[in-house]
């Protein structure tokens, strides 16, 4: 019970909380699901994800093949097109919503992937920035989840999985670098394994930037002891 109410109170989920809050207003501020008539499954989200939904939905329920579907034109496979669209964990949240119900879902789905990447923001920020007050990274960490590409891909919900888990990378590589190689080496693994799993485009994408930021980080470690070395020879 302690354990619960500490991570309850810690500040990823305070963060989770705060962001998915926020989301949930302004969906109520402007009429959409779960709220209002309106949704923010536009553009492909409309055209395809809805009806990805219900496939998946029909998956689950043992109703179709994740390899193979007559749902598809004449019928085909289906395992690349589950693997890019439909590995996502939270995607099998699905099960507790009809198929009537799956613009609420694909919005409640939008607030929590941008919560997720304010609560794992959050994570980074405690970390790697350990200085910063706890208000300064809260504004840090939402202002991540509701950065402008975020919000422009809400109708392309996909792109997403890869936002929340790139700062749990980033934190393997400053961990790898900087503090505990072996947790910073585990950490790094899961986290591009996740998002490799979860999205391989996007996985992609995230691996070619923290080779960047392997970059950034061993120039500021060489840098910062650098500059510690030269301190005490002074």
């Amino acid at each position: 019970m302690n354990l619960v109410k500490k991570v309850l109170k810690s500040r990823p989920a305070i963060t989770f909380a705060a962001s998915f809050l926020v989301t949930m207003l302004i969906f109520a501020a402007f009429g959409y699901a779960p709220f209002g008539l309106k949704s923010v499954a536009g553009a492909d989200a409309n055209i395809q994800y809805l009806d990805l939904f219900a496939y998946l939905k029909d998956v689950l329920a043992g109703k179709n093949s994740a390899t193979y579907t007559m749902s598809a034109l004449l019928g085909g496979d289906e395992v690349a097109t589950f693997a890019y669209y439909l590995m996502s964990p939270l995607n099998f949240l699905v099960v507790f919503f009809k198929k009537s119900q799956l613009p609420i879902f694909y919005d409640i789905l939008l607030a929590l992937k941008l919560s997720l990447a304010a609560s794992t923001m959050s994570i980074f920020l405690k970390q790697r920035f350990p200085k910063i007050t706890r208000k300064f990274q809260l504004f840090l960490a939402m202002s991540y989840a509701f950065c402008q590409y975020n919000i422009a891909q809400s109708c392309n919900i996909l792109w997403l999985d890869g936002v929340y888990l790139l700062p749990l990378i980033m934190l393997g590589i400053y961990q790898l670098v900087a503090v505990n190689k072996r947790n910073g080496f585990f950490l790094l693994t899961i986290s591009i394994a996740c998002s490799m799993i979860f999205n391989w485009y996007t996985g992609l994408i995230n691996i070619m930037f923290s080779a960047i930021w392997l970059v950034v980080e061993e120039v500021l470690y060489l840098y910062e002891h650098s500059y510690e070395k030269f301190k005490v020879k002074e």
